[in-house]
C-alpha cells in the first residue's frame, strides 16, 4: 500500500468528519433557537421531532468523536524487559543508522530509564523532546541534556512521561518509520521491570493495555528464575498481544554461567531457547515457530564490524536489521511469519488502524441513517404548514375555477343575446332602436345572473373549498386554547374578506357603448352617381382602340399634308419654266380646284345638310330621356347599396365588439379576479404567520438544508471509505 495515499485519505476523512460535526452542531443550534420562538402556541408534533433530533444527532456526534479518536489515537509498540536488559539500546539501534555517534535514549548499567518515553515519528529530520505533566498542562519542550539528566532516577523529575518526536528522514529505515508516522504507530520505551517505578503492578497494567505489539528484551546471561519471577506476571497481562522475544547482548553469551562447556554459537542459541521455554513458558509457541531474535545492539551502535567467526549467526548489522524487518512485517506486510505464528484473530498494525477507521466510519454511517430515517418519519406530520397552505391554495384554485367557469358561461349567454338581436336587425332606420334594445336586454340579464352568483354560489364555494378544509385541519392540530382562539380570529377575518369581495362585485353593471354610424344623404349619392357616370365615360373614351384610331388618322393627316407640300413645291418649280411651265401649272391648279369644288358641292354639302336637318332633331329628344332614366336607375341602386352597407357594417361591428371574448373581459373586470387574488393573499398571509408561530417552519427548512448538505458529505465519506478498503486489500 502507498503510505502517501493513506495519509491523504486520512487527512480527507478527518476534514470531512470535522465538517459533519460542525454542520450538525450548527444545525442543532439553529433548531434550538427556532424552537424557543413562539412558545405560547405549539403544535403537538414539535416535541416529537425535537426529541428525535436530540437523540439521533447526539449519537452521530458520539460516532464522529469515536472516528476522530480512531484517526488520532496512536497504536503503541511497547518495548519491555527487566532493567538493564538493553531495551533502550535496542530502540536506539532500531531507529538510528549503524555507527551513529549520538543516541536518542540514554543507556547504561543499572536503572537508567526512570520514566516512560514515547517515540513518535514525523516528517523531517529533526528530533524534539517534550515533557508531559500529570496535571492538565501543556507539554514543555526540553533539551537533550536536560532529558538525559531527568531520565536518571536520582534527579527530581516533574514530568509524568516523555515524548520524543523523530523525523523519519533521520532514521535507519525511512520507509518503515514513515509508515509508522502515517499510521500513528509509536514506540514505548518503558522503565525496566523490577525497578521501583513498577512497585504497583496496576500501574504496569494501565500502560500495557495500550500496547498492540510487545518487543520483549531479555539479557542472554539473565535467563533465569529471578528474571522469570519478574517477567512472568507482566507477560500474562500481555497474553492477547503479539510478542517478539529478543535476546540482547548476544555477543557476550560466552561470559554467562549458563553456557559453560559450550563453544559453538548454534549450541548456545539452542541452550538459550531451552532456558526461555523453561523459565518463560509463555514464549514457547513463538520459540518453537522460530520467532526469536539474537542481537547485539551495542556493537551495532558502536559501528563494530562482525567478526568472521560470528558471521554465520549475525548479519552485518548484528541482527538488528532482522528485528527491524520483523517489525515491518508486523506493521504492514500482508503475509508475515510473525503473524502466522500468533492467533488467527491477530492482524498487522496498519490493518488494525484501517479496521478501526472503517469500523468508526461504518458506525457514523449507521448513526446518520438512523438520524435521517427517524427525523424524516416525523416530518410528514410535522410539516403542517405545507399541508394547510396546500389545502388553502387548492381551495382558492377551485373557487376561482368556479368563478371563471361561471364567467365563461355568462359570456356565452350574453353573446347569444347580442347575436339574436343583430340577426333581427334588417332595417336601416331601426339601427339605433335595436342597439338600445340589445343593451337593455344585456343589462337586465347580467343583473339577474350576478345576483344569482352572489346569493347562491360565492358563499357556498368559499365554504366548501376553502373555509371547511383549511380551518378543520388547523383545529385538528391544536390543543391549547390560545391556538384555538387564533384560529377563530382568522376564520372571522376570512368571512370579512368574502363580504368585501361580494360588495365589490355586487353593484357593478355591464354598459354597452352603441356603434356609431354616418347618416345617408340623397344629394351626396346623386353627386357620387354623376361622378361615377363621367368616370365611366372617361374610361370608355380612354379605350385603347379609340386611341389607336386617333393615332392612325393623325399619321394619315400628316402624310397628306406632306404630299400637298410636295405637290406645291413641284408646281412652284414648274411655274418657273417659261410658257410650258405656266401652262402646266394653270392646268393642274384649275383641275384640283374643280375637283375640290365638285366634292364639296356634290358630296360633303348634301351629307352635312342631311345630318343637320334629319338626324339631330330626332336623336337629341330620344337620348336625353334615356340618359335621365339610366341616371335615376343608377342613383336609386347606389342609394340602396349605401343603406345596405351601413346596416351590414353596424351589424358586423356589433358582432365583433360584443363577442364572447369581449364579454369575458368585461365580466372578468367586474368579477375582479385580481381583487379576489389580493384578498386571498391577505388571508393566506394571516394563516402563514399563524403557522409560523405554530409549526416553526424554519426547523423543517433547516433540517432539509442540513440533510442536503450532509448527503454530499456522506457521499464523500463513502468514497474515502472505499479508497481505504482498497488500500486494505492492497
Amino acid at each position: 500500500m502507498e503510505t502517501y495515499e493513506y495519509e491523504e485519505v486520512v487527512k480527507e476523512i478527518s476534514e470531512l468528519i470535522t465538517k459533519c460535526k460542525e454542520e450538525i452542531e450548527r444545525t442543532d443550534n439553529k433548531i434550538k433557537e427556532y424552537a424557543r420562538k413562539g412558545e405560547d402556541i405549539v403544535s403537538k408534533e414539535i416535541s416529537l421531532f425535537l426529541k428525535t433530533w436530540n437523540e439521533t444527532s447526539y449519537e452521530v456526534l458520539e460516532r464522529i468523536r469515536d472516528c476522530q479518536d480512531a484517526l488520532e489515537e496512536s497504536i503503541y509498540i511497547g518495548v519491555i524487559g527487566h532493567y538493564s536488559h538493553g531495551k533502550s539500546s535496542l530502540i536506539n539501534s532500531l531507529v538510528l543508522s549503524q555507527g551513529y555517534k549520538k543516541t536518542i535514549l540514554p543507556t547504561g548499567s543499572g536503572i537508567v530509564t526512570a520514566k516512560v518515553t514515547l517515540l513518535e515519528f514525523c516528517p523531517g529530520n529533526n528530533i524534539e523532546l517534550y515533557g508531559y505533566f500529570k496535571e492538565d498542562k501543556e507539554p514543555e519542550l526540553i533539551s537533550e541534556e536536560w532529558y538525559e539528566r531527568l531520565a536518571k532516577t536520582n534527579v527530581d523529575n516533574p514530568y509524568d512521561y516523555f515524548l520524543i518526536k523523530i523525523g523519519y528522514e533521520k532514521t535507519a529505515d525511512r520507509d518503515l518509520y514513515k509508515t509508522l508516522s502515517a499510521y500513528k504507530i509509536d514506540i514505548f520505551d518503558t522503565p525496566g521491570l523490577g525497578s521501583v517505578y513498577w512497585k504497583d503492578l496496576s500501574e504496569w497494567e494501565k500502560w500495557s493495555e495500550n500496547f498492540d505489539l510487545v518487543l520483549l528484551c531479555i539479557d542472554c546471561n539473565q535467563i533465569n528464575e529471578k528474571t522469570s519471577a519478574i517477567l512472568s506476571e507482566s507477560l500474562n497481562l500481555c497474553r492477547d498481544k503479539i510478542i517478539l522475544p529478543i535476546v540482547t547482548k548476544w555477543d557476550k553469551w560466552k561470559s554467562g554461567p549458563d553456557y559453560k562447556n559450550i563453544s559453538d554459537d548454534h549450541l548456545a542459541q539452542k541452550k538459550a531457547k531451552e532456558l526461555l521455554i523453561r523459565w518463560l513458558p509463555q514464549l514457547k509457541d513463538s520459540i518453537e515457530k522460530g520467532i526469536i531474535y539474537f542481537v547485539s545492539s551495542q556493537n551495532y551502535i558502536n559501528g563494530k564490524e562482525c567478526e568472521p567467526e560470528h558471521q554465520d549467526l549475525f548479519s552485518e548489522q548484528w541482527n538488528v536489521d532482522q528485528v527491524r524487518f520483523a517489525l515491518a512485517n508486523v506493521v504492514k506486510e500482508k503475509k508475515s511469519k510473525v503473524i502466522r505464528g500468533k492467533r488467527k484473530s491477530k492482524n498487522t498494525l496498519t490493518k488494525k488502524r484501517i479496521d478501526a477507521i472503517l469500523n468508526s466510519l461504518s458506525s457514523i454511517e449507521e448513526a446518520w441513517n438512523k438520524l435521517i430515517e427517524s427525523c424524516e418519519s416525523t416530518l410528514p406530520t410535522f410539516a403542517l404548514k405545507i399541508e394547510v397552505l396546500s389545502l388553502f391554495d387548492d381551495g382558492v384554485n377551485k373557487f376561482q375555477r368556479e368563478l371563471r367557469g361561471y364567467c365563461s358561461a355568462l359570456a356565452g349567454e350574453l353573446e347569444s343575446i347580442v347575436q339574436d338581436g343583430v340577426n333581427t336587425l334588417s332595417d336601416y332606420s331601426k339601427i339605433s332602436e335595436k342597439q338600445n334594445e340589445i343593451s337593455e336586454n344585456i343589462d337586465s340579464y347580467y343583473k339577474k345572473k350576478n345576483q344569482l352568483l352572489v346569493d347562491n354560489y360565492i358563499h357556498k364555494w368559499a365554504e366548501d373549498y376553502i373555509k371547511t378544509p383549511v380551518f378543520m385541519r388547523l383545529r385538528k392540530s391544536i390543543e391549547d386554547e390560545k391556538g384555538k382562539i387564533r384560529v377563530d380570529e382568522i376564520e372571522e377575518e376570512f368571512k370579512e374578506y368574502i363580504e368585501r369581495y361580494i360588495n365589490k362585485i355586487q353593484n357593478d353593471v355591464i354598459s354597452l357603448k352603441p356603434v356609431h354610424y354616418n347618416s345617408i344623404f340623397l344629394k351626396e349619392i346623386a353627386f357620387q352617381t354623376m361622378k361615377s357616370i363621367f368616370q365611366t365615360l372617361l374610361k370608355l373614351l380612354w379605350n385603347p382602340q379609340i386611341l389607336i384610331i386617333v393615332v392612325i388618322v393623325s399619321i394619315l393627316s400628316l402624310i397628306l399634308s406632306l404630299i400637298l407640300s410636295l405637290i406645291n413645291w413641284i408646281l412652284s418649280w414648274i411655274s418657273c419654266i417659261p410658257f410650258v411651265g405656266k401652262y402646266i401649272y394653270n392646268f393642274i391648279v384649275s383641275s384640283i380646284r374643280s375637283c375640290i369644288e365638285f366634292i364639296g358641292s356634290h358630296i360633303l354639302k348634301p351629307i352635312l345638310k342631311w345630318i343637320l336637318s334629319w338626324i339631330l332633331p330626332w336623336i337629341l329628344p330620344i337620348f336625353i330621356p334615356i340618359f335621365l332614366i339610366v341616371y335615376a336607375y343608377i342613383l336609386f341602386k347606389n342609394y340602396k347599396k349605401a343603406k345596405e352597407k351601413v346596416l351590414h357594417d353596424v351589424k358586423e361591428e356589433l358582432r365583433n365588439r360584443f363577442n364572447f371574448n369581449s364579454f369575458l373581459n368585461m365580466i372578468g373586470n367586474i368579477i375582479s379576479l385580481r381583487y379576489c387574488n389580493d384578498l386571498m393573499e391577505e388571508i393566506k398571509e394571516s394563516i402563514n404567520d399563524f403557522l409560523d408561530d405554530l409549526q416553526k417552519e424554519e426547523i423543517v427548512k433547516t433540517f432539509k438544508e442540513f440533510r442536503k448538505k450532509m448527503y454530499g458529505l456522506e457521499n464523500d465519506i463513502i468514497k474515502q471509505k472505499n479508497i481505504i478498503n482498497n488500500i486494505k486489500r492492497s
